[in-house]
């Protein structure tokens, strides 16, 4: 074979074992002109919204990233998240075209650069070595605007591209988010009436927390448009709203505002129709509320005249019962406290909280046929049922529901999100005409059908070609997006938060439960626009081997029994001592007999003995997991390396064999 066969057969080599280790490292680079994410949920590749978001950028914006990377040399889980952030954040900077400068700040121990980090907000982590950990992001604008990350939580991973790009994103719009809140309950409080007997009441929290994070207004009952600045409609209990009134919800969604939506089959915050002087006569009125000539129209709907019980996650109350031995509280199946299994961990909006209560929440469902897609984003387990409504309605009584449970084995949607094409609810344009007196009915009244009928024609085409001349939309100009929750009681105060006080003295509020972080959440996902809504969550990088794990367990078995007899052993030497220490002479608690003094040193070196036997096999279990996963990673990254070089090999000796032919 030629030398110059030998060189090529060696430069295809190197070639092949490069090739090879970036492979066994999930990525192949190449310089920025060709790069190729190999790993299963492509942990290094921008999602289209955050590209987006990076390449839209008006204005230039700076973002420092702290990283302690001197310090997280000693702690290899830091270390490598560290980078798989520095990672990420250049990947937005290569896909700003410019717009985004990066810069990389190690603040070492006891340096200007850890002081200023500090400065900055950022959260240091203390470590092990009395030195302070930082991995955190502070983003700025021209006019000096910052926007920062205190610490990226590796727990949290998942979100990483999700946090960056919000960060990214409100850098780029600094203005504060317009809110505007419809709804028919007092949510600002009410002053009350004492000489009708009627009490006033406080402002709802939810709507305090709305007020602090976004520029927040309450529109008038029986508006008829919402204003044109307005980010984000939260609709609270819409209880026989209007039909203009409804009609500007659907023309504010079709034109592409956000909207949030409660709706409920059964509110039990809704004191209008309380008499004070027969309190008992509204108990078996309705009240519900619902959107549900915009729902059809949109691909989805509130089971009807239901609520939803859930023996699994029933919340207790006080037990009314006055039978002999009745326990003092019971399960009440249409009350529920709703933890992380029950909601959507891949959505911003619900994936960081931890509980939700609900309170006779209805079913959520998509349509057949729908043209939207159907999101549940809180859903209760499958001991679940849907029970009729009348049952809640008047004194509802916890131990009935109970014995009358009967598991559908179904989830139920209580709250999701609707997304994609939709059409109006209002194909002929703006209802016009006098509301109906019995319109206190939402089911009595079709918006859809109540147009003036000076406006109406023989057929609907004139109509709606009318109505699109005064611009109406008959459909949505861009991709909806809805978040739509089947309960209103679990805004209220008394599910999610209370008052901590000192005699008259307010304390502030204490919440036990996470509705208003959803409420908020909700509505700042939906300011965000398209492209940071469809960001979901991603894969983690650090991704164990599961098979070292598999024998770690395996050998923990084997040396189980072995363990479990030395501590017992260990036990009983201790027991001993503290015996002998017991028996001493009653005429001096200092001195030993020399039968308990030999029986003392005994159990002494026996306890001495065994915990060196123990340590012994702590040792050998953490020897064989080691050794063990030592080989297991071997195999796991050099098998294509040495595949690849089999097949190198394997083509050098074909081309001499052909040369030599």
């Amino acid at each position: 074979m030629s030398k110059t066969s030998f060189t090529l057969s060696g430069l295809l080599l190197v070639l092949v074992l490069f090739l090879a280790v970036n492979v066994a490292g999930g990525r192949i680079l190449v310089g920025d002109w060709a790069r190729f994410d190999l790993t299963e949920e492509k942990l290094f590749t921008l999602s289209d919204g955050a590209k987006n978001i990076a390449r839209d950028l008006e204005e230039p914006i700076t973002l420092q990233l702290y990283f302690s990377a001197g310090t997280a040399k000693d702690v290899p889980q830091l270390d490598d998240y560290g980078e798989r952030v520095r990672e990420m954040l250049r990947e937005f900077a290569r896909s700003s075209h410019g717009s985004i400068e990066l810069e990389v700040i190690d603040p070492e121990p006891f340096s200007e650069e850890e002081d200023r980090a500090v400065q900055e907000g950022l959260h240091g982590v203390p470590l092990a070595s009395g030195d302070r950990f930082f991995l955190g992001l502070v983003g700025t604008d021209p006019l000096d605007r910052r926007e920062i990350i205190a610490l990226f939580d590796p727990s949290k991973e998942r979100f990483l591209e999700y946090d960056i790009s919000r960060l990214v994103y409100k850098l780029s719009h600094p203005e504060q988010n317009k809110v505007a809140v419809l709804t028919s309950l007092p949510l600002e409080g009410s002053p009350g009436n004492p000489m009708l007997g009627q009490q006033g009441s406080d402002p709802w929290q939810v709507l305090a927390q709305l007020q602090y994070f976004f520029a927040t207004d309450v529109l008038a009952p029986g508006v008829e448009e919402i204003p044109a600045d307005v980010d984000v409609l939260v609709v609270v209990h819409p209880r026989a709203f209007p039909p203009a009134t409804l009609y500007a919800i659907d023309q504010f969604v079709l034109k592409g505002g956000r909207l949030l939506a409660f709706v409920d089959p059964h509110c039990e915050s809704d004191m209008s129709d309380v008499d004070p002087s027969n309190p008992f006569a509204s108990m078996g009125q309705s009240k519900g509320s619902d959107l549900d000539s915009l729902f059809q129209a949109w691909g989805l709907e509130v089971v009807p005249a239901v609520v939803v019980g859930d023996r699994e996650n029933a919340l207790r109350v006080q037990n009314s019962s006055r039978e002999p031995g009745a326990p003092p509280d019971i399960a009440y199946m249409v009350w529920m406290g709703l933890g992380t299994e029950a909601m959507d961990q891949d959505d911003a909006v619900t994936s960081l909280l931890q509980t939700m209560n609900f309170a006779t929440p209805g079913g959520l469902r998509a349509l057949p046929g729908a043209t939207t897609q159907f999101q549940p984003l809180v859903q209760s387990s499958e001991d679940s049922m849907l029970i009729d409504v009348s049952s809640v309605q008047f004194m509802p009584r916890p131990d009935e529901l109970r014995t009358s449970f009967v598991s559908a084995h179904e989830r139920y949607a209580l709250a999701a999100r609707v997304s994609g094409e939709a059409k109006s609810a209002f194909p002929d344009g703006k209802p016009g005409g006098a509301v109906p007196d019995d319109l206190t009915d939402p089911e009595s009244v079709d918006p859809a059908e109540s147009t003036d009928s000076t406006d109406s024609t023989d057929s609907p085409a004139p109509a709606a070609e009318a109505a699109a001349a005064e611009g109406h939309l008959a459909a949505a100009t861009s991709p909806i997006n809805v978040i739509v929750v089947a309960d209103v009681d679990m805004l209220a105060d008394r599910f999610w938060v209370k008052e901590e006080r000192l005699g008259p003295l307010s304390l502030g509020w204490r919440k036990f439960a996470d509705n208003g972080d959803f409420a908020v959440n909700a509505v700042e996902n939906l300011a965000g626009g398209d492209e940071l809504i469809s960001i979901r969550a991603r894969g983690k990088f650090t991704r164990p081997f599961d098979r070292v794990e598999e024998i770690r367990r395996d050998a923990e078995q084997r040396y189980l029994d072995e363990q479990r007899t030395l501590e017992a052993k260990l036990q009983e030497a201790q027991n001993r001592i503290n015996q002998i220490q017991r028996e001493k002479s009653p005429d001096s608690m200092l001195i030993l007999t020399p039968a308990q003094e030999a029986e003392l040193r005994l159990a002494r070196e026996e306890q001495i003995a065994t915990n060196k036997k123990l340590r012994d096999v702590r040792h050998r279990l953490r020897q064989d997991v080691e050794r063990l996963g030592t080989q297991v990673k071997l195999v796991n990254v050099l098998t294509i390396p040495f595949l690849m070089l089999v097949f190198a090999i394997g083509v050098a000796i074909l081309r001499v064999r052909r040369q030599g032919t």
